[in-house]
């Protein structure tokens, strides 16, 4: 995804990590088609909580968290947990959103 949103400002949030690849590429234009934002660049963190593969040294970020514009609102935080491996390399990621309704007041 890399650290830049050139060109990719409503669905890149500039808080990605390192250089964007082909494969980056792809995902943004998939975003911009599909009116989707991607959550994880929404949020400035520190490396490791943006960091969802590590093996022999590479860091890397190869899960993400698409969501509809319109929803863009109710996110409130997308992290990392370091200490908590799902697998031995892989770390888990977590959206956080405000899930809420609204109380229509009605009068009488």
């Amino acid at each position: 995804m890399g650290k830049e949103s050139d060109g990719y400002q409503g669905d890149h949030g500039s808080n990605g990590l390192g250089s964007r690849n082909l494969e980056g590429e792809l995902l943004l234009e998939f975003a911009c088609a599909m009116d989707l934002v991607i959550a994880n660049t929404m949020f400035s963190k520190d490396e490791a909580k943006k960091i969802t593969y590590e093996s022999g040294g590479c860091k890397t970020v190869v899960d993400y968290i698409l969501v509809r514009e319109y929803d863009r609102t109710k996110l409130k935080d997308v992290k990392t947990f370091p200490g908590e491996a799902c697998i031995a390399q892989h770390r888990q990621l977590v959206n956080v959103e405000q899930i809420g309704t609204k109380i229509k007041k009605e009068r009488i």
